[in-house]
C-alpha cells in the first residue's frame, strides 16, 4: 500500500487493506472513506493515518475518564469504610466508659 503511495504513475485502482481469511472478503481503503473522492492513494493513506491518530486520542481520553471515575469511586468507598470504622471505634470507647460509670 505504501509502495503505491510513493509511485505517482500507478493507475487509479482500489487499494486493498486486508482480506478476511474465512470469508475471503477483501476490505478496500475506499470502503472506509466512501464520501471522500481521493484522486491519489497517498492522500488516502495520509488521511487514514490522521484518522487513526484521532481515534486513538478519543479512545485514550475515554479510557482516562473511565479510569478516573472508577478511581474516584474506589477512594469514596475506602473513605466511607475508614469513617465507619472510626465511628465504630468511638462507639466502642463510649460504650466502655458508660459501663464503667463515667
Amino acid at each position: 500500500m505504501f509502495g503505491r503511495a510513493l509511485k505517482p504513475d500507478v493507475p487509479d485502482t482500489p487499494v486493498d487493506l486486508f482480506t478476511i481469511p474465512f470469508l475471503h472478503k477483501t476490505i478496500f481503503l475506499e470502503q472506509l472513506t466512501p464520501k471522500l473522492d481521493f484522486k491519489r492513494s497517498g492522500t488516502m493513506i495520509a488521511y487514514m493515518i490522521l484518522v487513526t491518530f484521532f481515534v486513538q486520542g478519543v479512545c485514550d481520553y475515554l479510557g482516562n475518564v473511565a479510569d478516573q471515575l472508577r478511581g474516584a469511586s474506589s477512594a469514596r468507598n475506602l473513605r466511607q469504610r475508614v469513617f465507619e470504622q472510626g465511628v465504630a471505634a468511638r462507639r466502642a470507647v463510649l460504650t466502655r466508659r458508660t459501663r464503667r460509670g463515667g
